[in-house]
């Protein structure tokens, strides 16, 4: 004797399931639209490069989020031996999104770029970027 399967039927069939179907993702949509949101960063780094020659020049790119409370943003660059920073003031919701930022002769090392997003309250967001100058021969053991 085969066994076999009792293959039950949706209530109104096919039609009926595809309609659910795309009832559920409308539904689902708009809260993970939301949750995307709700974590997406403030502030983004962009490098020129990765890997660069002895003296090179870097340009950073960092483009903020538009917001009421953004009132300055400050970039560094730091390798342990060697360090420079930049600043630049916001003006709120009208600042521009993406600001540059030239480092210029950058001697050899492991270098970590830090943007940090000052508000009226405090720091509101810092993000962090590594690259080499030099082949990355020295600050590694």
């Amino acid at each position: 004797m085969k066994a076999g399967r009792l293959r039950r039927e949706w209530p109104g069939g096919a039609q009926a399931r595809v309609t659910l179907m795309i009832v559920a993702a409308m539904v689902m949509a708009p809260s993970a639209a939301g949750h995307l949101a709700a974590t997406r960063s403030l502030v983004q780094l962009r490098l020129s490069g990765r890997t660069l020659p002895v003296a090179s020049d870097l340009l950073v790119v960092v483009t903020v989020e538009r917001d009421e409370e953004n009132r300055d943003l400050t970039v560094m660059v730091d390798s342990g031996e060697y360090m420079r920073s930049s600043s630049e003031e916001l003006e709120g919701a009208d600042a521009a999104r993406a600001h540059q930022f030239w480092f210029k002769h950058l001697p050899a090392g492991d270098y970590t770029v830090v943007a940090r997003l000052e508000g009226s309250k405090g720091t509101r967001e810092v993000a962090h970027s590594e690259f080499i100058v030099g082949g990355g021969v020295q600050g590694r053991k």
